[in-house]
């Protein structure tokens, strides 16, 4: 059986990598940054948050545009992001929990520092997923 390259790389190895990218992106698109669906952490949507608030959070929730909670989205997985005095922390999750890694970070964090949660994934209804915006708040 005869392999074609193209520019070393054997030809159907590649085009099945760009068929699979592509099946990914069809399933993974990220929608508007509108205010359909808002992550949350306490109902914290960004801006500065109290350290007991942030400790007592264990999970992200959505939230519509009147500030109601979601319960019919899934929150898949998300990204744990923190920055302090040059210093960055990171960590993925699965589902909307935290981690027992992110638990004891956000227990130890200190006033000032900035955490992100992205690439927050999310499950609708009809199946359909998503990821959703950046929520950013600072430990106050």
């Amino acid at each position: 059986m005869k392999q074609y390259t193209i520019f070393g790389f054997n030809l159907c190895l590649l085009i099945m990598i760009m068929l699979q990218s592509s099946v990914l992106t069809a399933r993974k698109q990220s929608f508007p940054a509108d205010s359909i669906i808002r992550p949350s952490i306490q109902g914290f949507t960004s801006g500065p948050i109290s350290k007991k608030l942030l400790a007592e959070a264990d999970s992200i929730t959505l939230l519509n545009e009147a500030g109601e909670v979601i319960t019919d989205i899934r929150v898949m997985s998300f990204d744990f992001v923190a920055t302090y005095a040059g210093d960055i922390y990171q960590k993925s999750n699965q589902g909307k929990r935290f981690s027992e890694e992110v638990k004891t970070f956000i227990s130890k964090a200190p006033k000032g520092t900035k955490i992100f949660f992205e690439k927050i994934i999310i499950e609708q209804p009809d199946g359909q997923i998503r990821e959703t915006r950046i929520l950013y708040l600072t430990v106050d």
